[in-house]
């Protein structure tokens, strides 16, 4: 396995070790809030391509099963293996290409899969951990032209918004029809104290501005990202 893969900040094996522990109990709230928003999506073809798989950890086998066949975008050998092993009932293709590095990446991906359906795997709100030498305009620019690559296409993403290292002050979704602040995301999940510092994730520009919901994912008992659903 590449080293980098290991030690993306994004994944790697020390988010491997943590998905595991986690998923036996901390993280079941969140991922049965996550398939039920899944499950309301209407994609418009039963071939479905996750980019961002990872292990499939924030994934629940009833909502894959209703696609056909499933290939996810994953980079990360051991990613690959473990979602296999999660998910064997599922007819599975794999791909290793980067789509989410710049617009050429995003319009190769339309093109080369023309009839599946896209689920973005909270990879938005990490491509900026990815790839650390992008300017924030030039995230902003690639955030701008994701919506516009992807109009014609059935697609939904969930990523991180908000992160902080605090504990969980609610874990109940909320649901808006436009996009909340940070401000509005961390006096609901995180409480009144306002002394609390989080992380912007930095997906505002992301479009189109319709009705989000917003979930907690805890990851452990000290960090907690605020995932939005588009």
């Amino acid at each position: 396995m590449p080293l980098s893969h290991i030690v993306n900040p994004a994944g790697g094996l020390r988010y491997h070790i943590r998905a595991i522990s986690g998923l036996l109990w901390r993280w079941r709230k969140f991922t049965k809030q996550l398939s039920h928003q899944i499950d309301n999506w209407k994609p418009n073809s039963q071939d479905l391509v996750i980019v961002g798989s990872s292990g499939g950890y924030s994934l629940r086998g009833k909502s894959l099963r209703r696609f056909r066949t499933i290939t996810i975008v994953e980079p990360d050998p051991l990613a690959r293996l473990i979602f296999r092993i999660r998910f064997p009932f599922v007819k599975l293709h794999t791909d290793t290409a980067d789509y989410i590095r710049d617009e050429d990446g995003l319009k190769n991906l339309v093109r080369k899969y023309p009839k599946e359906s896209f689920l973005f795997s909270n990879v938005l709100g990490q491509r900026h951990l990815i790839y650390p030498k992008f300017s924030e305009d030039d995230h902003r620019r690639w955030l701008l032209s994701f919506g516009k690559i992807l109009s014609d296409r059935s697609w939904m993403t969930y990523h991180d918004k908000v992160s902080a290292k605090a504990p969980v002050f609610s874990n109940e979704p909320m649901q808006n029809d436009h996009e909340l602040s940070p401000d509005e995301l961390m006096d609901h999940f995180f409480g009144p104290d306002e002394s609390i510092e989080y992380c912007d994730h930095h997906t505002a520009p992301l479009l189109p501005q319709n009705q989000r919901t917003y979930l907690v994912w805890p990851l452990d008992g000290r960090q907690a990202h605020v995932i939005e659903c588009l």
